[in-house]
């Protein structure tokens, strides 16, 4: 079912354009993505991310701000973004021009070339009530929480992010590294989205 507010045409006709300069560390470029500007840099992987989580503002099953409440976790609140539903964000695929959903491999790749430390080092420096991090990259993964069925859970303790694989996520919690799990329903839990593209 097509999400009530969005129509794709007019979104991909928008196109993602940078208004600014790239680089990791924080600088970071602003891209336009279905409207909205979000900025990105580049990892240590190479590759180019988003470092704020996507918030299409959809109001459809299977998408979500966390415990229901827009005004607090959206755009204009804390920026953590909607959680989403793994089936949702794929049938979504098309919106993103330029930009994708990552893979396994995408994260494995970052995690590989951070080394160490990776949850740490990709933490947002506030928000964390288990442990702030010192966003080394400019990553910015804040405590978005997440959404199991009906149960909101762990804001300012935790972020898990999809990837495209089926029922694939990564989650950073209280420790210092960025957790794979392949178990998560696609059409039940709700997590963060980041897009990714290569340089």
């Amino acid at each position: 079912m097509e999400p009530s507010i969005y129509k794709p045409s007019i979104y991909k006709g928008a196109g993602i354009y940078k208004t600014g300069t790239g680089g990791g560390g924080g600088g970071g470029t602003s891209n336009f993505i279905c409207g909205k500007k979000y900025k990105s840099v580049i990892m240590p992987d190479g590759k180019e991310w988003t470092v704020e989580n996507l918030d299409l503002e959809i109001t459809t099953s299977g998408a979500a701000y966390y415990g229901d409440d827009k005004n607090t976790y959206g755009w204009e609140g804390k920026r953590y973004g909607q959680l989403y539903s793994q089936s949702l964000i794929l049938s979504l695929q098309g919106l993103f021009e330029g930009w994708r959903i990552p893979t396994d491999s995408d994260f494995n790749d970052l995690i590989t070339a951070i080394s160490t430390d990776v949850a740490y080092k990709l933490k947002s420096k506030t928000g964390w009530l288990n442990g702030n991090g010192i966003d080394a990259f400019g990553f910015n993964a804040v405590p978005a929480g997440n959404r199991t069925l009906r149960t909101f859970y762990s804001e300012g303790t935790a972020n898990t992010f999809w990837t495209i694989n089926t029922r694939i996520s990564y989650y950073l919690d209280a420790g210092n590294n960025l957790n794979r799990d392949a178990s998560a329903d696609p059409d039940n839990c709700l997590y963060s989205i980041r897009l990714i593209r290569d340089v």
